[in-house]
């Protein structure tokens, strides 16, 4: 009986493969964790790093400009998710009806999601101008007192928020519109043989069956918002003062303007932290939903 000679060609073929995606991931994270535990400063490179254990992040956990950012975040973060929710589930049951021009919405609502973020800040900018931009010259017409959207510190943040929900809600209605075109017939042919009325349908059955892509969407969305950097460099770079500071963009601060690299890679390490936890949080919600579905 002879034996059959197992080739191990596959195996070898994905070794570059393999090794480019570590030198890409896992050499960069290795290296900024490293980062995270040394004092370094390359304005100051002559005094060499020295290891300082978990200092950095103690020292951005004692440091009122970091907080600042973290409220900032979070005040972005509910406020889109939550805005952009509310109108994507709109506009997705909207979409899910047959009527005219349907094909037609679908499409050109893509745009603002498929566009960069750096060209949306940019046009944003433009329109919020004080005195060139279009929706102040609109509030002009109407006799109505003008906004210093990007420079009002108590305005400032909306605007990012508005610039956001504009850009993202989208993305979530068509997310969510894919959800209820998936959804089974035969529990509405049931609830109307019942007598059910249409908001009864859709708080008892729209709903429980769209959970698991209202967790899905509501998780990219938070990922995603709690990252919130581009936005913010191009509308108004953390300003006034630091109004509009978020999380990514204070640790950009300190690692490439005031070149303390050590502190930015301990507060990117926190803020993978809590994404992690958040992500975790909603794909065991997730399991939890697949699970009770028939």
């Amino acid at each position: 009986m002879t034996k059959t000679r197992r080739d191990n060609t596959p195996q070898w073929i994905l070794i570059p493969t393999i090794t480019f995606i570590l030198l890409l991931t896992t050499f960069p994270m290795a290296y900024s964790l490293y980062n995270s535990v040394m004092d370094t400063n390359l304005l100051k490179p002559y005094l060499g790093s020295t290891f300082i254990g978990l200092g950095n992040y103690f020292s951005l956990l004692q440091d009122g400009r970091f907080w600042g950012s973290v409220w900032h975040t979070v005040y972005i973060t509910v406020s889109t998710v939550v805005i952009e929710f509310l109108l994507g589930l709109g506009l997705a049951l909207l979409l899910n009806r047959e009527m005219a021009g349907n094909r037609i919405t679908r499409t050109l609502i893509l745009i603002p999601f498929m566009t960069t973020p750096v060209v949306i800040g940019l046009i944003w900018r433009f329109l919020f101008n004080y005195d060139l931009g279009i929706i102040n010259y609109v509030f002009r017409i109407f006799h109505l007192p003008q906004v210093l959207w990007l420079s009002n510190q108590s305005v400032a943040l909306k605007s990012v928020v508005l610039v956001d929900v504009w850009q993202w809600t989208p993305l979530v209605a068509l997310i969510l519109l894919a959800g209820l075109q998936s959804l089974p017939i035969e529990p509405y042919e049931a609830s109307l043989v019942d007598g059910c009325t249409p908001w009864q349908q859709f708080r008892r059955i729209t709903l429980p069956l769209l959970s698991p892509s209202i967790l899905m969407v509501l998780l990219i969305r938070t990922m995603d918002a709690i990252k919130m950097y581009d936005l913010i460099y191009v509308l108004t770079e953390g300003g006034p003062g630091t109004v509009t500071e978020t999380i990514s963009y204070y640790l950009y601060v300190i690692g490439f303007k005031l070149f303390y690299t050590g502190r930015a890679a301990a507060g990117s390490y926190i803020l993978l932290i809590i994404i992690t936890l958040i992500s975790m949080l909603f794909i065991k919600l997730l399991r939890g939903q697949y699970q009770e579905q028939p």
